[in-house]
């Protein structure tokens, strides 16, 4: 990238992905450039010239994420502008206004033919950009004469945590709060502040890296009636392009079409009113509305039949898992008798059929899209790995009795006489009349109900129980509901104290107890020093609570429940402060 940068200035620079890899994205200027530059090789795969552009396009202001089209040479060149909300979308509509005013500059020069714009249609669709008028260069675009920046890896992800970290601080007001008090004020340094807060840092990071994957919506565009009753729908480029994603016959029809039998404007009005619309649709067509349709010897040329059969026109190439196969258990009706269960009884209502069948396909192109293509397979049955997945997928340790489990040995004395005793009794029972016992069972169980009746259970156990949870509860919601006899501002230095001693506390144990996995810990000596200066923290605190108490009973407010509120916090700190012991 010498020629971009020795003496070329740059007017524009954002974050772009291009072709899945994020890099840098620069206009110059004089002359006026388009660049993209790889982030690690520094290669420059794009470097075009304003005067080669002919056209550009942008989604919906907005829309994430924000995508911006340049035609070039009949070659599209498409770019996401990654980042912060809004930063991306004000890097984009930059873009897209300056490179939109160099085209129409390149297109008025005198060696260039001057060509007509279109006429905004009723329905808008994405042809250039002159709809918007363009901002003033001078509110979106870097000062003119500065040097395309040299990328520094490091300071890169400095300022990604930077973000990350006041997106947390954004979203916690609690540990804003803390933050300040302790960092803000010079009592702790941002470093040690975050070190026991890394997972918060990660957590954030991964969220920030999640793409947001496609909607789980069938495309189904819903009209708009005008003040005059005129039924209007508005077709954005991000719906478009949705629209040829869901459908390709309609991308087809439109690039077979377009510029050739009809305008873009006369395109979409008669495929709203064709009946390959209506088949589109993401409801149940009723006869009322088919008849309504008109004929169209255009779009019906890319008409195909219902499907409404009984067997699907598309069957499944790939294997389906015999646990949620429905065909599976076929074998099990027809000669048997057994009646299918209603999930086998496909075509109940026919109509509804190539709505089911469109809704399958639907979610089939999303799962394919965030989990890749399903490789087919036309299996004749089962193999063997299969059978082993699925009795896997059936064995459960409690359906298992317990053979091969060796009990408790008892060291037992005299074990003969044990036998002897268990042979004689088994003996003995030989003898029984079976009979006999039966009766004497059946008269023993006669009359149980009127016995049950007369069975009184003492609830003074099951009463006591009931009073020790309910006198727990109510201690609890009293201590929440209980407010301190005390002054607001009396009581916010009561909360700031205790914030700032569960900080030192964080921080003085963080550095004792063995760090989470993955995060370094420091030398000795280091964290010697940090857990020294955690201690004298701790040992100011333990002297200004008795402090807070004594102001309080000075004022006439409740000392005793101030003394009970920091009770367990100057436990806590006796704790960390006999740990190590006293002040040196």
């Amino acid at each position: 990238m010498a020629e971009e940068g020795g003496n070329t200035a740059t007017l524009l620079a954002a974050r772009a992905i291009y072709k899945k890899v994020e890099g840098y994205l620069y206009l110059t200027d004089k002359p006026y450039r388009i660049v993209w530059v790889h982030p690690t090789t520094g290669e420059v795969p794009v470097a075009l010239s304003t005067n080669e552009c002919t056209n550009l396009y942008a989604n919906k202001s907005g829309v994430k994420p924000p995508k911006l089209k340049i035609v070039a040479n009949d070659v599209d060149y498409n770019f996401i502008f990654a980042g912060e909300e809004p930063s991306c979308f004000v890097n984009r509509d930059a873009f897209r206004d300056q490179v939109k005013l160099l085209i129409r500059e390149s297109m008025t020069q005198p060696s260039v033919p001057v060509t007509s714009g279109e006429a905004t249609p009723e329905v808008s669709t994405p042809i250039a950009m002159d709809v918007e008028t363009p901002q003033e260069l001078g509110q979106t675009s870097v000062a003119s004469g500065t040097p395309i920046p040299a990328i520094d890896p490091a300071k890169e992800l400095a300022a990604r945590t930077y973000r990350l970290k006041k997106k947390i601080l954004m979203r916690d007001t609690e540990l804003a709060a803390l933050h300040n008090a302790v960092v803000i004020n010079g009592k702790m340094s941002e470093g040690d502040f975050w070190a026991s807060r890394q997972h918060l840092v990660e957590e954030a990071a991964a969220i920030e890296g999640q793409k947001r994957g496609k909607s789980s919506r069938l495309i189904d565009p819903k009209p708009d009636v005008s003040t005059t009753g005129d039924i209007k729908i508005s077709i954005t480029p991000q719906l478009q392009m949705d629209i040829f994603e869901e459908w390709p016959i309609v991308k087809r029809a439109y690039d077979e079409n377009v510029s050739n039998n009809m305008t873009k404007e006369e395109f979409w009005k008669r495929y709203f009113e064709s009946q390959l619309y209506h088949n589109n649709r993401a409801s149940v067509r009723s006869s009322a509305t088919q008849h309504r349709v008109k004929e169209d010897p255009i779009f019906d040329k890319y008409l195909d039949p219902l499907d409404n059969e009984i067997e699907p026109r598309k069957s499944r190439q790939d294997s389906v898992s015999r646990l949620v196969d429905l065909v599976s258990t076929r074998e099990d009706h027809g000669q048997t008798g057994n009646t299918l269960d209603v999930t086998m009884q496909a075509g109940k209502q026919r109509s509804s059929l190539p709505l089911i069948r469109k809704f399958n396909e639907h979610s089939e192109r999303l799962l394919n899209s965030a989990l890749g293509e399903m490789k087919s397979s036309q299996a004749a049955g089962p193999t063997s790995a299969e059978k082993d997945v699925v009795f896997n997928d059936i064995d459960m340790e409690d359906l298992h009795g317990g053979e091969g489990q060796v009990g408790i040995a008892l060291d037992m004395q005299n074990h003969q006489r044990y036998f002897e005793g268990r042979s004689g009794s088994s003996a003995a029972g030989s003898t029984v009349d079976l009979k006999t016992a039966l009766t004497r069972l059946k008269a023993q169980t006669d009359g149980w109900e009127n016995r049950m009746q007369t069975v009184h259970q003492d609830g003074q156990a099951g009463a006591d129980a009931f009073r020790a949870i309910t006198s727990a509860v109510s201690a609890r919601t009293k201590v929440k509901s209980t407010k301190l006899n005390v002054s607001p501002e009396f009581l916010k230095q009561m909360q700031t104290m205790q914030s700032t001693t569960g900080e030192y506390l964080r921080q003085f144990w963080f550095h004792i107890t063995p760090p989470p996995e993955g995060v370094p810990r420091l030398p000795v000596e280091e964290r010697a020093q940090k857990i020294g200066a955690m201690r004298d923290r701790l040992l100011v605190i333990q002297k200004r609570i008795p402090e807070l108490v004594s102001q309080a009973a000075m004022h006439r407010w409740d000392s005793t429940a101030v003394q009970e509120a920091f009770a367990p916090t100057m436990a806590a700190i006796e704790r960390a402060v006999g740990l190590v012991g006293g002040p040196s």
